[in-house]
């Protein structure tokens, strides 16, 4: 009813019930799970993948392919149910194409491994051999991060980049209050508050990002941390909270081999920079609008 009632609202059309729009929908087009969301199964995950036709004109891109894996939950819900998303990114264009969604209890590692074991089973269906993925993008969760290396195993998985400076931001704009908000300007199409103190940052650690080897990565990750931050902070405190944020957030051991480059490129990805995860960001933003 989410995708219906956002194209009657185009065309300044009245809304519709669930059942009219679900009737609608051709089975070939779009696969869900056939039940009625009640109360009682809205405690368990409702799965939403696109259909046998739409996987079979996307079959020339889904081996090898780059995927985004994000969660959200609805805001004031009591329940704390989330929507799971799965998007896959063409390489070349870097064009995204809506994969799955999925309504669950909540946003846990038991939840994207039964979806992301179903999105599998369907996507196979149509190879007819097994589905190799060259990369997965997550948001900086644990439980995600999991899941990913259960379904897809040896599958190399990244933080997006959309996440990752977001999340910076987001730090500066904690541990340096007074650096003061970008405004933003026309045609801007990044969604959430930063500085321009925080965009030099976000640049400067870019650079520790692209380290070649270990040992390129230790100097950046020292000059980073020592100098530039130093630099641009003038607060030796304010400058010390932060370098404890990216001691223990990004140069960690569990997060460090899912962001620097040199962990991630391999012979068929070169590049592995994707911010495949805006685009579900995006999609969130609409589903929770209605």
């Amino acid at each position: 009813i989410f995708l219906n009632s956002l194209s009657r609202k185009r065309r300044r059309e009245d809304g519709d019930t669930n059942d009219n729009a679900v009737a609608r929908v051709d089975k070939e087009m779009l696969w869900f799970d056939d039940r009625a969301i009640t109360p009682t199964t809205l405690a368990k995950p409702f799965h939403v993948i696109i259909g046998t036709k739409h996987l079979e004109k996307l079959k020339g891109i889904l081996q090898n392919c780059v995927l985004g894996l994000d969660g959200s939950f609805f805001p004031g819900d009591s329940a704390k149910r989330a929507v799971l998303s799965l998007v896959l990114i063409e390489q070349t264009r870097r064009h995204a194409f809506q994969l799955a969604l999925d309504l669950t209890s909540h946003e846990s590692g038991t939840s994207a491994v039964q979806f992301l074991k179903i999105v599998k089973e369907k996507v196979e269906a149509v190879l007819k051999e097994e589905w190799n993925v060259a990369l997965v993008t997550i948001d900086k969760s644990n439980a995600l991060k999991k899941a990913v290396g259960d379904v897809f195993k040896s599958v190399p998985i990244s933080v997006c980049s959309f996440h990752a400076h977001r999340a910076i931001h987001s730090a500066v704009l904690s541990h340096v209050p007074g650096s003061g908000r970008r405004p933003y300007q026309a045609g801007d199409r990044i969604p959430y508050p930063r500085t321009t103190l925080g965009q030099d940052i976000v640049s400067s650690f870019q650079h520790v990002k692209a380290s070649r080897n270990a040992e390129e990565l230790c100097a950046r990750q020292g000059h980073f941390l020592y100098n530039e931050l130093t630099s641009l902070i003038e607060d030796a405190s304010q400058s010390a909270r932060l370098i404890k944020y990216f001691e223990e957030s990004w140069f960690c051991q569990n997060w460090k081999s899912n962001w620097v480059s040199y962990a991630l490129n391999t012979a068929t990805m070169q590049q592995a920079e994707f911010s495949t995860n805006n685009h579900s960001e995006s999609n969130f933003s609409k589903f929770k609008a209605e």
